[in-house]
């Protein structure tokens, strides 16, 4: 084998290219030749294979017949100085280049170098051998990670619009099966009512009957006795007459027509006494077949209803049976969908601020966190067990939040924290204190309960500045709402039980009496939407439930069970929605106000109608401490029946921030009139805040503006709370 081919053998291809300058030199180590430029074309641990351009043609020929050695400066990528090195030319030859002359391949010997530059050289050229090999792995297990994370989310969200599709049949069947169950009951109520009134008038029929008998029986007998007394002076007389001569009739003539004439009268008597006893008898014996007759046929309705109302006992225990089986799997689905609602709210927290977004589908309010929401999203995170998302949540306003007057503007920009509307009101302020005080009783962490008192305090301070005990609106803003009152009334409740402090216990008083007789119509029993504004607004019914208590209410002649018929009489709507899918159903929900009265027909508000089930859910307890079982079961069936149309109008988020999980939309319907000053989001098929969390409030029996009692000291009256789950 040519020695050329052996030298080359020893080298191994690491297709490394770095610069080289080199010059030539004899065994004296000094150079004669000018500085060339190279380029290597691979390197092994003993030498280099040298790729050189434009050498003249007397240096050419030395290297061709390998008499000089050479002098190498290689410049290695990141390393500042040169590796210098010498080396002897092992072989050389000379090769066509288009754009070079006298260009030649020449393989190098290393004949002095540094050790650790020898091997810093060859490292690098095998780490650049092997990145492309590298990189190509890396990038294909990059695409094989998102080829798998594009599968995984679109199977996930497949899960998920399945999940939520399941969510909406079984709410559907939930419904019928509900409405049918309910129309059987009162079909029933209304079987066993007529069977009742059959019943009486059977007994009634009854009664008749035997008085009639009894009548019958005291007419026959007196008539008896009065016929014997005057069959018995009739034969007393006719034997009077007989024993009469013809000279006493002579004499006695007088008397004798008078006893004739008495005799003839007591004649006429005694037949019509007969013919009286006589029709005493036919008419009582018709009377009596007629209303043994009509005791017949109420028999056989009695006996009738009497099947009928089993019947129907049987249709209502294969229903419930049915329902129940229906509850028992709507429960697992509602929890796994509870689930997937919070998934949603966690996505849409970020990092940097902790806020949530309001609305997944509006492109107006992109980036957009309204204090309210962020106040309700804390409390969503607090009961399903999220303590770090509802801290950060109150991290943000405890710490960052911008403000003006001591008091929150209503809303933010999640991404940077950054006011988005320059307006401050009462509300959210104050649901801002009142999670801080549910955070505080779950985790028993004060360190966000200045910040409530604080709140509390701002809003005492407009109390005492008003005229007649009302909080306005806002610092700049004069309208006082019945709704701000009913969160301030909770809020001093909620801080004078964990304080003990009296200020906030006085402020609640004063709260309730503007209530009672400012806010409350006595005359309509229902709640007015602010002072001298008689609008009917449904989060003031149902948040006078939930704030105040139907207890309460009661005891300051303010009627609970009114104020929840007047808000299904006047606020219940029954619309069309469109679900994003397609379809269309019916859906029966609350609007914000009268419908009617707003001019664009009915829609349903997800956040008002979930309020209200959580008001009807506050009754039944209430009727249920209270022994009455049916007014228990009445409002227990109305949360359920709600919450089951509520389901039918989950969607799934189509964002690909969303991936698909359950939310709900604000409203049935887009940008339109609310009736309260403010237009419905666009984005019904998409997430709202406020119609998500307070359904997952519904859901698990969470009442957010009041602690829930769990013990009463008869000594020390002192009370204890827990948390609501």
């Amino acid at each position: 084998m040519p020695q050329k081919d052996i030298n080359r053998r020893k080298y191994i291809r690491l297709n490394s290219c770095f610069p080289v300058e080199f010059s030539l030199y004899f065994s004296a180590k000094k150079a004669f030749s000018r500085k060339y430029q190279g380029f290597t074309c691979n390197l092994s641990e003993g030498g280099i294979c040298l790729e050189a351009k434009n050498l003249n043609p007397d240096d050419s020929e030395l290297i061709l017949n390998k008499k000089p050695r050479l002098s190498l400066n290689i410049y290695v990528p990141l390393r500042k100085e040169p590796v210098k090195a010498t080396a002897e030319i092992m072989w050389a030859e000379r090769y066509k280049n288009p754009y070079a002359k006298n260009s030649y391949l020449i393989g190098l010997s290393y004949l002095d170098i540094g050790l650790k530059d020898k091997n810093r050289i060859l490292n690098y050229a095998r780490r650049l051998k092997y990145i492309p090999r590298i990189a190509a792995i890396l990038l294909l297990i990059m695409v094989i990670g998102i080829a798998a994370l594009s599968f995984y989310h679109v199977q996930e969200r497949k899960k998920n619009n399945a999940l939520v599709n399941q969510l909406v049949s079984i709410s559907e069947v939930k419904v019928g099966l509900e409405r049918r169950l309910n129309e059987l009951k009162t079909r029933k109520e209304m079987l066993e009512n007529k069977l009742v009134k059959i019943t009486k008038s059977t007994v009634n029929l009854e009664h008749r009957i035997i008085e009639i008998e009894k009548k019958l029986t005291d007419e026959k007998k007196r008539l008896k006795q009065e016929l014997e007394t005057a069959l018995a002076e009739q034969k007393d007389l006719e034997q009077k007459m007989s024993g009469l001569s013809a000279d006493k009739i002579a004499l006695g003539n007088m008397a004798y027509k008078i006893t004739e004439s008495r005799l003839t009268n007591l004649n006429n008597e005694i037949e019509l006494l007969q013919i009286e006893l006589s029709e005493v008898i036919k008419k009582a014996g018709i009377e009596k077949d007629n209303l043994k007759i009509a005791l017949g046929i109420l028999q056989q309705d009695n006996a009738a209803l009497k099947g009928q109302i089993e019947f129907t006992q049987t249709g209502e225990i294969l229903l419930e049976e049915q329902l129940a089986q229906i509850k028992l799997k709507s429960g697992e689905i509602t929890q796994a969908s509870i689930g997937k609602m919070l998934k949603w709210l966690k996505v849409h927290q970020t990092k940097r601020t902790g806020l949530v977004l309001s609305y997944e589908g509006d492109r107006k309010l992109k980036d957009w966190g309204f204090t309210y929401d962020q106040a309700l999203a804390c409390q969503a995170f607090l009961i399903s067990g999220e303590r770090k998302r509802a801290e950060s949540i109150l991290e943000f306003f405890s710490k960052h939040a911008k403000g003006s007057k001591g008091l929150f503007y209503n809303a933010y920009d999640i991404k940077t924290g950054t006011p988005r509307e320059h307006t401050i009101h009462s509300g959210p302020n104050i649901w801002i204190a009142i999670a801080v005080c549910q955070y505080t009783l779950k985790t028993q962490d004060y360190r966000f309960l200045q910040l409530a008192k604080e709140i509390g305090l701002e809003m005492i301070a407009l109390q005492n500045s008003s005229t007649d005990g009302s909080i306005k609106g806002g610092p700049d803003t004069e309208w006082v709402s019945t709704e701000h009152n009913l969160d301030a009334y909770a809020l001093f409740n909620m801080l004078y039980d964990l304080t003990k402090e009296e200020v906030y216990k006085q402020a609640a008083l004063v709260a309730l009496d503007w209530l009672e007789n400012v806010s409350y119509n006595k005359q309509e029993g229902r709640f007015l939407r602010g002072r001298g504004d008689a609008t009917i607004a449904t989060d003031t019914f149902s948040w006078a439930i939930a704030a105040i208590g139907p207890a309460k209410l009661a005891a300051n002649d303010m009627d609970p069970d009114g104020i929840m018929e007047f808000a299904e009489k006047e606020c219940r709507v029954e619309v069309k929605f469109h679900r994003p899918e397609g379809r269309t159903i019916d859906v029966t929900g609350f609007d914000f106000a009268k419908a009617r009265h707003v001019g664009r027909g009915g829609i349903i508000s997800t956040e008002w109608t979930a309020q209200m089930v959580v008001a009807f859910k506050v009754m039944a307890e209430y009727y249920r401490s209270r022994g009455n079982i049916e007014k228990e079961r009445i409002y227990k069936f109305k949360a359920e029946y709600y919450l089951s149309q509520l389901g039918k109008m989950v969607v799934s988020s189509p964002s690909p921030t969303g991936q698909g999980e359950g939310c709900l939309p604000y409203a049935s319907m887009d940008n339109v009139e609310t009736g309260h000053g403010w237009r419905v989001p666009n984005g019904r098929r998409t997430g709202s805040v406020a119609g998500t969390t307070y359904y997952i409030f519904a859901r698990k029996d969470y009442n957010p503006l009041k602690f829930k009692v769990t013990k009463v000291t008869k000594v020390t009256n002192d009370v204890e709370y827990q948390m609501q789950p």
